[in-house]
Formats: C-alpha cells, structure tokens, sequence
C-alpha cells in the first residue's frame, strides 16, 4: 500500500470472521479461501484491529475510489484489502 497516500475513512470495525461471512456495503462477498485475502490476513498481529474503510469521493455527482478492510496496529493502517473499486 502506498502510505503517502489515500484520504481512508475508517468505517466500521469488524472482525475476521464477520468480514468473511458478510456480504459488504455494495454486495460484495468475500471468499474466504481466496489466496489474497489469506496473505493479507496472516499480516494481523495480536492486537490488531480489522476495519471496513472508504477512500470514495464524490465530485461533481460522480464516484470514484475503493472500498475494502484495512488493518489497524496502534492506531495506524498497516496494509489494505480492496474488494470494490467505485468509479
């Protein structure tokens, strides 16, 4: 991820195991067995936090930006997970 960087909003904290059962905020369904999403996983330490985040920007009526998990170690976003490009 570049870190200099995108506007994220952090939207929601949630979990592992809620994340892989959800359908997200544009109807997507994460595969849980998906080999991205099991790297970007192991990334957790104890203690970290998952987060739903938006870096979506609306202008002039039109969206464009991403929607995915991001995940949060003492307050700072480590890495993030893109399931929904918005464009």
């Amino acid at each position: 991820m570049d870190k200099q960087q995108k506007q994220i909003e952090l939207v929601q904290q949630t979990s592992v195991k809620q994340a892989e059962f959800d359908v997200g905020r544009r109807g997507f369904k994460m595969n849980p067995n998906d080999a991205t999403w099991i790297d970007f996983k192991s990334l957790m330490h104890d203690g970290d936090e998952l987060w739903i985040y938006s870096d979506v920007d609306v202008y002039l009526g039109f969206c464009c930006g991403d929607e995915g998990y991001a995940i949060v170690r003492n307050g700072e976003i480590i890495d993030i997970f893109v399931v929904c490009l918005v464009n």
